[in-house]
C-alpha cells in the first residue's frame, strides 16, 4: 500500500494549516511541512494568538486543498500550533495519486495529527466507518471498513479497528483489529479473522485466531483454531477439505 494510509490522513488533517486571508488562501510556504505547498480555500479563517496560552488558526466552510498529487476537503479544519496538532471535521475526505498512476481515497467524519508524536486517528460520524478506497493498475481494487483508522509513523504501522472489513475483486476479510505494516507490505488480522475468496481455479473460506497475508491476499497464513474449505469452482471436483488443528 506504499504508506497509502498514512499519507491521506496526513493530507486530510493538515490540508488547511496555514493561510493570510479567507475566501482565497494563500499558503505561507516557509512554515508548510514538505507534503503541502499550494493553496488551501475556505469561507472563513480566523487567527488566535495569545502567546504563550494560544496560538491557532482556523479554517471553517468549504475547506479544500488540491495539488496535482493530492486532493482534499472537509468542513473545518484548525491548526494548533502550540500543540503542533491539525484537526480536521465534517466530511473529512482526502485523495493521492501515485507515480505508478495507482489512486487512494479515505473519506471520515473527524482526523487529527501530531506532528510532535508523528501520530495520528480518523474517526466516522456515531455508528458509521472510515472508509478507504485504494486502485491499482497491476492489481485492481481494494476498500476497507473500520470503526476507527490510527497511524504511527515512526513505527511505520497502521491499525484499523472495530468491525473492519477488507474486500478486494476476488477476496474479502472479517476481524476485530487489522495492521498494516509498511516494511513488510502485509496485512496481520486479529480478534477470530475471517477470510474468503477465490485463487486460481477454487473458491476457499478459512478461520482462527490469528492471520496474516501480503497486501492483495496471493499468500495467506492462519494460526490457531484453524478451520475452512476449498472447492474447485470447475464444477467437476468437490475438494472440500476440513483444516482444523487441535
Amino acid at each position: 500500500m506504499k504508506k497509502i494510509i498514512l499519507s491521506l490522513i496526513l493530507i486530510a488533517v493538515c490540508s488547511g494549516v496555514y493561510a493570510e486571508k479567507t475566501d482565497v488562501i494563500k499558503s505561507k510556504k516557509d512554515d508548510l511541512p514538505p507534503i503541502l505547498g499550494g493553496v488551501v480555500r475556505s469561507v472563513k479563517w480566523f487567527h488566535k494568538k495569545n502567546l504563550p496560552f494560544e496560538d491557532s488558526e482556523e479554517f471553517i466552510g468549504d475547506v479544500s486543498y488540491k495539488n496535482p498529487y493530492y486532493e482534499v476537503k472537509a468542513d473545518w479544519a484548525l491548526s494548533d500550533r502550540l500543540k503542533n496538532t491539525f484537526f480536521a471535521r465534517k466530511n473529512v475526505w482526502g485523495k493521492k495519486i501515485w507515480k505508478d498512476g495507482s489512486v487512494s481515497e479515505v473519506s471520515g467524519d473527524s482526523a487529527q495529527y501530531n506532528r510532535n508524536t508523528q501520530t495520528a486517528q480518523m474517526l466516522p460520524q456515531e455508528g458509521g466507518f472510515v472508509k478507504i478506497k485504494h486502485s491499482e493498475p497491476a492489481h485492481g481494487i481494494w476498500r476497507s471498513l473500520s470503526r476507527k483508522v490510527t497511524f504511527d509513523e515512526k513505527e511505520q504501522q497502521i491499525d484499523l479497528m472495530g468491525d473492519v472489513q477488507i474486500k478486494s475483486e476476488q477476496n474479502n476479510a472479517l476481524a476485530d483489529k487489522i495492521s498494516y505494516y509498511y516494511q513488510s507490505n502485509s496485512f496481520e488480522f486479529s480478534g477470530d479473522p475471517a477470510i474468503w475468496g477465490t485463487y486460481k481455479d477454487y473458491n476457499f473460506a478459512v478461520t482462527g485466531k490469528h492471520a496474516k497475508a501480503d497486501n492483495f491476499f496471493n499468500k495467506i497464513e492462519v494460526k490457531e483454531k484453524v478451520t475452512g474449505w476449498i472447492k474447485n469452482t470447475k464444477g467437476t471436483i468437490d475438494d472440500a477439505i476440513k483444516m482444523s488443528k487441535p
